[in-house]
């Protein structure tokens, strides 16, 4: 089995491959997972930034 690596491509042994493949996969479902509580994180924030806003402008044209 063969590995890509650049421009070039390098002999390896099959196992090693599948274990870095399976290791690459754990990390972005990692990162994947701490991207998606950032944007639920900020979602929120920004709504509640949204009804500040709204309840201020409320608050003056009263």
């Amino acid at each position: 089995v063969y590995k890509s690596i650049g421009g070039i491509m390098v002999k390896s042994e099959k196992d090693k491959l599948l274990e870095e493949k399976k290791s690459l996969k754990v990390t972005l479902e990692m990162r994947t997972k701490t991207i998606n509580q950032k944007l639920d994180r900020t979602k929120t924030q920004l709504e509640n930034i949204r009804k500040s806003i709204q309840s201020d402008l409320q608050n003056q044209r009263a």
